[in-house]
């Protein structure tokens, strides 16, 4: 079992399959009204919940904002992002 898990891991995978390279095309796409409203009213929802996080980080700690989030245990994390 172990060989399998480490060929799924192997690096060069991709060449001992023969797979072709992959390529990345990005369409860019002109949103109607109503999706540009609903966009727009999302990101707006998202940026409120961002802010009232970040706010109780803040008030959390005064030194929060110099610590990188991975150092905080698991409760602060839940409050910053709830």
């Amino acid at each position: 079992m172990l060989s399998f898990f480490l060929r799924i891991a192997d690096p060069f995978i991709f060449r001992q399959l023969n797979l072709p390279e992959q390529k990345e095309f990005i369409h860019w796409l002109e949103f109607t009204p109503p999706e540009a409203r609903a966009y727009g009213l999302a990101i707006a929802d998202c940026k409120e919940k961002f802010m009232k996080a970040l706010d109780r980080l803040k008030r959390k700690s005064e030194l929060c904002m110099t610590i990188p989030l991975s150092f905080l245990d698991k409760a602060t994390t839940n409050d910053v992002t709830l």
